[in-house]
């Protein structure tokens, strides 16, 4: 699609009827991009973080209630299973409230960034 402006010339960065890019800029201008990334790789890590810590710790939540049959008397050595299920209980609490509270965290800095760019300038 050709743009033109007031000249009839095509504009920066346009392809002309023929395909052609015009010619108006030199080349590094035409192909400059944005050197920010769109997205912040460690809010998108965070992201990433929080809901695995949810899923974790909800997963071991479920291993630790469904293998409530190993039973220990306190004698000899405790079965490795026992020891994974009390890990389990110990753990995924913790894991469940750090992977909301890494999430609503984000929610708060985006609601912020939000906020931030609704404002006018002045």
């Amino acid at each position: 699609m050709t743009q033109f402006g007031e000249s009839g010339r095509a504009r920066q960065g346009s392809a002309d009827g023929l395909g052609q890019v015009a010619n108006d800029t030199n080349e590094d201008e035409m192909w400059a991009t944005d050197a920010r990334p769109r997205v912040n790789p460690f809010l998108a890590a965070l992201w990433v973080i929080g809901f695995t810590l949810i899923v974790g710790g909800l997963w071991l939540y479920w291993r630790a209630i469904s293998n409530q049959n190993n039973s220990y008397n306190g004698v000899g050595e405790m079965p490795f299973e026992m020891l994974l299920q009390q890990l389990s209980w110990t753990l995924s609490p913790t894991m469940v409230s750090t992977g909301f509270l890494v999430l609503v965290g984000l929610i708060f800095e985006r609601a912020i960034r939000w906020q931030r760019e609704r404002r006018p300038t002045s």
